[in-house]
């Protein structure tokens, strides 16, 4: 037997330590009923947190377990952790999920043993404020203040859910600003020297002739298409041989108009079952309408598709305001100046159009040419 105050190897029937002067036997029931108020503290899984050496649930579910266990400043200081090492991952640094990894397993091997610290101190807390109680008074005390509690953790999930949704939305938020360009005028004023930079970048990746900038309107004539828009369309993505991207604002109104030619690629015709025939600018088109939800708007798209010299054309019309007439207006334009025929480039200048004879070296030597105007890029 050894005494419980020093350690010291105490023999059978001593009344004291022989070393710390310790009395054997009442030092021994304080340490019994203290481990009687502990086990009235920690409930009835008492034996299994004592002799297991690794927590699972401490593992996978972390600062909610532990402030399920009523460990709240270990609780909070794992969450803090837990949130800085996600924040840290989707920056950039996501080497650091290690980190939380590692944190994971420790607290698996150490929760059971910083638990049974932490109710030792506050059971001790206990009986130094209530000196007057009784046993069993200071038993039904830990059983009130011990066990668990599914509040913290469960309020601590609906903090994460609540600011995750107000980040969604912020995020939302900014990037409708960003949609309708208000960081560009926040950049160009703070910010000229490297904003202009930054348009004649933009400009260059456009791979357009500085000789069109004179041109008012939006002119495209490759791979036998041709067709014109206004220029208040702001070009925002553009591929000279296939596809190009517009779009317009006007009175928060968004009109965009996409151009995609298929080199190439024929038509599935299985996919066009439902399509409306329609006929345009002397093109026979399969048109598709559908109705789409983006940002909690819903806007109608149409899709106009058709195939010439193996190659297939698609032109798809969105319209966010369908109450507002500038994506209408748009659209007609487009369709008045549509053009797709192999013999003839349409170069369009004040009073002349030439046609396959005038410009057949042209067209063998440069196959595109492309007027965009300036400011809209």
């Amino acid at each position: 037997m050894k005494c419980v105050n020093c350690g010291e190897t105490v023999k059978e029937g001593a009344k004291q330590c022989p070393n710390c002067g310790e009395p054997i036997k009442a030092k021994l029931k304080e340490r019994q009923e203290k481990e009687e108020l502990i086990k009235a503290y920690i409930g009835e899984n008492y034996e299994k947190i004592e002799k297991k050496k690794f927590s699972f649930p401490a593992m996978f579910l972390g600062c909610f377990y532990l402030l399920y266990r009523r460990m709240y400043a270990y609780g909070i200081l794992a969450f803090f952790v837990y949130l800085f090492i996600n924040f840290s991952c989707v920056a950039g640094f996501g080497f650091l999920i290690l980190i939380q990894i590692a944190i994971s397993i420790f607290l698996g091997i150490k929760a059971n043993e910083l638990y049974l610290k932490e109710v030792n101190k506050k059971v001790d807390n206990i009986i130094k404020d209530n000196k007057d109680k009784s046993s069993a008074e200071l038993k039904s005390i830990c059983e009130d203040q011990g066990g668990r509690s599914f509040i913290p953790p469960v309020i601590l999930a609906l903090i994460i859910a609540l600011g995750f949704g107000i980040l969604v939305l912020f995020v939302n938020y900014i990037a409708k600003l960003d949609y309708y360009g208000f960081f560009d005028g926040i950049y160009e004023r703070f910010y000229p020297e490297e904003y202009e930079e930054y348009e004649e970048e933009d400009e260059e990746d456009l791979d357009y002739d500085d000789e069109s900038d004179n041109y008012d309107d939006i002119i495209y004539s490759n791979n036998y298409l041709y067709y014109e828009l206004p220029k208040e369309y702001d070009i925002i993505d553009f591929e000279p041989d296939n596809y190009a991207e517009y779009e317009r604002y006007e009175d928060e109104s968004i009109c965009s108009i996409n151009t995609e030619i298929i080199l190439n690629g024929r038509m599935d015709m299985d996919d066009y079952r439902d399509a409306q025939d329609i006929n345009l600018s002397g093109i026979d088109f399969k048109l598709q309408t559908k109705k789409q939800t983006l940002r909690e708007e819903s806007y109608s798209e149409s899709i106009y598709t058709t195939e010439y010299n193996n190659n297939t054309y698609i032109f798809t019309f969105t319209n966010r305001d369908e109450t507002n007439n500038v994506c209408k207006e748009g659209k007609d334009r487009f369709f008045k100046t549509l053009k797709i025929q192999p013999d003839k480039v349409y170069i369009e200048d004040e009073d002349t159009e030439e046609d396959s004879e005038d410009v057949e070296t042209e067209i063998d030597e440069e196959k595109r040419e492309y007027r965009i105007p300036q400011g809209n890029n």
